[in-house]
């Protein structure tokens, strides 16, 4: 659907172990102003960020939030000038265990539309070891669903507490489509992003 009003991105992210960060995004429009009053915000991110149904990693720290208005056209700030970072005061960790920095869960945002552009988005949680794993080596369907649950929650609280309705957008088309849905799967991701900026370190011997 065509944008009709003005388009917001909620990015919060922080430190990932002692030297990697982690951020995630959805957007948002609002039916007339969205609210940006901070603490039910914060609120919505740190009860998600810590609940034992996301499974975010423990040394994942939720160190901010941004709020900001987005020019469809370029997928940018609207005005450079006003766009604001929010410090998290007490900068929660996630409730799991840690486990290797590169993997992720992908929490995918399902709409009404079955392809093209928009049609669904994606963000990734840093995934913590207190998942369980079945016999085929991927995380249980339970542990799947405790994610979905989860997202579907914060999702529903931002759009309480915002007025914005979560979408999807797509810059190509400039649409916005309403997120209906949440899909987690069940095999753990690699973000190549994060996996490249490790440095390696060996560790060999001779024979």
């Amino acid at each position: 659907m065509a944008i009709a009003g003005t388009l917001w991105k909620l990015v919060w992210g922080g430190r990932l172990f002692s030297n990697e960060t982690w951020s995630a995004s959805i957007h948002l429009i609002p039916p007339v102003g969205l609210t940006t009053t901070e603490q039910p915000i914060t609120d919505a991110l740190v009860a998600y960020h810590t609940s034992s149904g996301a499974k975010v990693m423990g040394v994942a720290h939720l160190d901010f939030y941004k709020l900001n208005a987005i020019d469809p056209a370029t997928g940018k700030y609207a005005n450079q000038a006003e766009a604001a970072t929010v410090a998290v005061g007490a900068q929660p960790v996630g409730s799991g265990g840690a486990a290797p920095g590169q993997l992720a869960n992908v929490v995918s945002l399902t709409t009404g539309l079955q392809r093209g552009r928009g049609h669904i988005g994606r963000f990734y949680l840093p995934c913590g070891s207190s998942m369980s794993l079945d016999v085929d080596g991927r995380i249980t369907a339970t542990d799947a669903m405790a994610i979905s649950n989860a997202t579907k929650t914060f999702l529903n609280t931002i759009h309480t507490v915002t007025t914005g309705q979560p979408v999807v957008f797509s810059r190509i088309g400039q649409t916005a489509t309403p997120i209906l849905g949440v899909k987690v799967g069940r095999v753990i991701d690699t973000q190549r992003r994060r996996r490249a900026s490790m440095v390696e370190d060996y560790q060999s011997v001779l024979l």
